[in-house]
């Protein structure tokens, strides 16, 4: 079982690569594993999973701090809709990970 330190890496290089549909994602390759059997695969995948919720809700912290010292009206709107999306797809594995 890799370490926390590990997880979290590897959880922001998903959220990196995939931004907030890198939870979902994970827990898609957690509910594989677990269907073939593999469960310390799963519980890995899940901790990868919760850690990249962890990183998209500081995301969205960062995105609306960010968003109110911008004036740029357009790019004050984006960083909200991105804290938005971050914010739901965390509260999506917050809501129903697979046990």
């Amino acid at each position: 079982m890799p370490d926390g330190d590990d997880v979290i890496q590897v959880a922001a290089d998903y959220v990196q690569q995939r931004g907030p549909d890198a939870v979902p994602w994970l827990r898609e390759k957690a509910e594989l594993a677990e269907g073939l059997g593999q469960h310390e695969a799963a519980i890995t995948w899940r901790e990868i999973a919760s850690a990249a919720a962890s990183i998209l809700l500081e995301t969205a912290k960062r995105c609306r701090r960010l968003a109110t010292s911008i004036t740029e009206r357009e790019t004050c709107e984006r960083l909200l809709q991105l804290a938005k999306e971050c914010e739901r797809r965390a509260a999506e594995w917050r809501q129903g990970p697979l046990k």
